[in-house]
């Protein structure tokens, strides 16, 4: 996969475009290979990018390793995107979004009882592996804790879809 990684980012960075490579995805097993972009200014890759990208990369991966049948699908990350790298983190500082960990914060500083596998708040800084949330959940007491990155098992967005409409989805 690194392989393609790096196929993937050498094709992208030819464009000349301000476009980086998000994430990709490919489940063993499946004949799908999904390539996630986006503008770090924008926060997104509209369809022309995607179109420009599924070009860039078609002639290498005729090429590649990569066998027949395989379908390619090149879009932005969306608004649920996945929280994976310590950049995905960074970039998303200030946005809502949705933790499940692997380990369960027993008793947050000793304000509430229970444990907590999956929590929701504002990521509000990251830095050296560790992330502050400002929480938003009715049992607790606190309002912020810090996460150990290597505590979470998934993390995404997590808009609040009753806030949003078509000009502020990634504001």
């Amino acid at each position: 996969m690194e392989t393609f990684r790096a196929l993937v980012e050498q094709s992208i960075s030819s464009l000349n475009s301000s476009l980086k490579l998000y994430d990709l995805e490919y489940q063993t097993g499946s004949l799908l290979l999904r390539v996630y972009i986006i503008n770090p200014e924008t926060l997104t890759a509209e369809i022309g990018d995607c179109v420009k990208v599924d070009h860039a990369l078609t002639l290498p991966l005729q090429e590649s390793w990569v066998p027949d049948g395989i379908t390619l699908e090149v879009s932005s990350p969306g608004i649920f995107r996945s929280l994976k790298t310590d950049w995905h983190f960074s970039m998303s500082i200030n946005r809502r979004v949705k933790l499940r960990l692997m380990k369960p914060l027993l008793a947050i500083r000793g304000k509430t009882e229970g444990k907590f596998f999956e929590l929701i708040g504002t990521l509000k800084n990251f830095n050296a592996g560790k992330l502050s949330l400002e929480l938003e959940h009715p049992r607790l007491e606190v309002e912020e804790i810090f996460v150990d990155k290597e505590n979470i098992q998934i993390a995404h967005w997590e808009p609040n879809l009753d806030q949003l409409d078509s000009t502020n989805l990634l504001k």
